[in-house]
């Protein structure tokens, strides 16, 4: 029980410096995606990308604590140097899922992520419903 009880304050201090370290990065001031080699090295790095949202989305289903089923916008943005990201736009309910959202010019200021949400317990992606059941960033 004692060996335990040590592993758990170690733990705590672990996590207290993990959680510490994102925060770090997350209130940092944004820097050019340009700037950035490897955005998988860059976790929480915040970027700020000038381009366009050209229309294009994928709709990831997802769940909330405060409004249930929802889907979850992943967007495509073109960068004003052409390069091609995905953007996590936000949930929207499951009845909006074929509105269209307009292409648009805009400045997004965002931290980086690349999440690793598929495993094999993942349901294969509905590509012509367009309906994704976990951010699969390779995949998208």
């Amino acid at each position: 029980m004692i060996s335990l009880g040590v592993w758990q304050v170690h733990r705590l201090t672990w996590k207290q410096a993990l959680l510490a370290e994102i925060e770090a990065q997350i209130t940092a001031e944004p820097v050019a995606l340009a700037e950035i080699a490897d955005p998988k090295d860059a976790q929480f790095v915040p970027v700020r990308l000038s381009g366009r949202f050209p229309g294009e989305e994928l709709h990831v289903l997802s769940s909330t604590r405060d409004y249930g089923a929802v889907y979850r916008i992943i967007a495509a943005f073109v960068t004003e140097d052409n390069r091609r990201v995905l953007v996590d736009r936000g949930i929207i309910p499951l009845t909006s899922k074929d509105t269209p959202r307009p292409a648009q010019d805009v400045v997004v200021i965002a931290n980086i992520r690349t999440p690793v949400e598929v495993d094999s317990y993942t349901p294969d992606p509905d590509p012509i419903r367009n309906i994704w059941f976990a951010r699969d960033v390779p995949t998208m």
